[in-house]
């Protein structure tokens, strides 16, 4: 590998280091409770900041397809993880340093064949989750990164809510493009139904096993005009500016870059990027019933119009204010598998307030 090969390497690797640390920051599975982890694809950069961060003398078994840089504190071996003697090794390490379960099982890379199909990657995936069921502790992690264009997205979900009490779909905040899932508490069942994990028969197994509505393109003027948005937000994976009905909206100047981010992708939808698109909604609702209004009224109540609008970008508008109808407003299954719950007093000690999560 030239110098510019090793600089490239070293950059991929740092930016990843931030990604998991981003993911820890929020999710905290990596701590000085953790004692063992598993790293599938060792090569990503991963490995060095577990060593770091779990407890003193802890267990850190990277495995990867390339030959792997040695880090101190960590063990690597060079396996294909989609082979028996890669389990088996796995299996023989964690016996000699003493361990019966791994506490998290990660994988922060894809696959380096620039010839891998989706397919291929969902296959891979699916043999990553297959070896977190074999050697993960029970209430252990798994964490992955998803690969782009993943057509089979939702069936890997539901393959993991059959097998985690919460599965997260998230975005790192040091990252727009990348898309990761964190499996929450594994419910170690004695026997898995091994068609789950199984790529070819996921999809038959979520139309088989759940009557759920597909998750539709909306477009954004029906969420925006809409008297009850949340239930749009319920159905939709995406909110579309494409429709004539949507110019208005699209060319407006409180419809920014981030809010054409957010509405394209409702399924990585959090907490913070849920209040800004809501905010978004209530605002450009209001200007755009201004314009209307003005094209009937005189020019003096149309300039103040424009007061009110300049008077009320500053805060969040008394449709998001808790005392509202927003607490009373309690859904399940919403943006495919997340719990929203509004409510008027939220224990501190029980879940973060306005919590998008179940």
């Amino acid at each position: 590998m030239g110098k510019r090969g090793r600089d490239e390497s070293i950059q991929a690797k740092a930016r990843a280091a931030v990604t998991l640390n981003s993911l820890n920051s929020e999710f905290r599975f990596l701590g000085k409770d953790t004692k063992s982890v598993l790293d599938l694809c060792a090569g990503s950069g991963w490995m060095q900041l577990a060593v770091a961060r779990i407890s003193k003398g802890g267990f850190v078994l990277g495995v990867d397809l390339h030959p792997i840089t040695p880090i101190l504190g960590a063990i690597s071996i060079q396996e294909d993880i989609t082979t028996r003697e890669c389990r088996d090794t796995i299996g023989k390490h964690m016996t000699e340093n003493g361990f019966t379960g791994f506490d998290v099982v990660m994988r922060g890379g894809l696959s380096s064949d620039s010839r891998a199909t989706t397919w291929d990657q969902a296959s891979l995936l699916t043999k990553s989750i297959k070896l977190a069921t074999k050697f993960l502790s029970p209430d252990g992690t798994f964490v992955t990164k998803m690969f782009h264009g993943a057509e089979d997205y939702n069936p890997m979900l539901y393959c993991l809510e059959q097998l985690f009490c919460r599965v997260v779909v998230t975005k790192p905040t040091s990252t727009s493009t990348e898309t990761y899932i964190l499996a929450l508490n594994y419910k170690a069942p004695e026997k898995i139904n091994p068609r789950l994990l199984v790529t070819r028969n996921l999809f038959s197994i979520k139309e088989e096993e759940e009557e759920e509505e597909e998750e539709a393109v909306v477009l954004a003027s029906d969420f925006v005009w809409s008297e009850t948005p949340l239930e749009v937000l319920e159905k939709a994976c995406s909110l579309s500016f494409a429709d004539d009905a949507c110019l208005s909206l699209k060319d407006h100047s409180l419809t920014t870059k981030r809010i054409k981010r957010i509405c394209k992708d409702l399924r990585v939808l959090n907490k913070r990027r849920f209040m800004h698109l809501m905010k978004w909604r209530l605002h450009v609702r209001e200007a755009l019933s201004h314009v209307q209004k003005a094209k009937a009224a005189d020019a003096k109540d149309g300039n103040k119009g424009n007061d009110d609008d300049d008077d009320d970008d500053n805060e969040i508008p008394d449709e998001m204010e808790y005392s509202e109808d927003i607490p009373k407003v309690n859904f399940l299954k919403c943006f495919n598998f997340y719990v929203c719950y509004f409510t008027d007093e939220i224990q501190a000690s029980n879940s973060p307030s306005l919590c998008l999560f179940g």
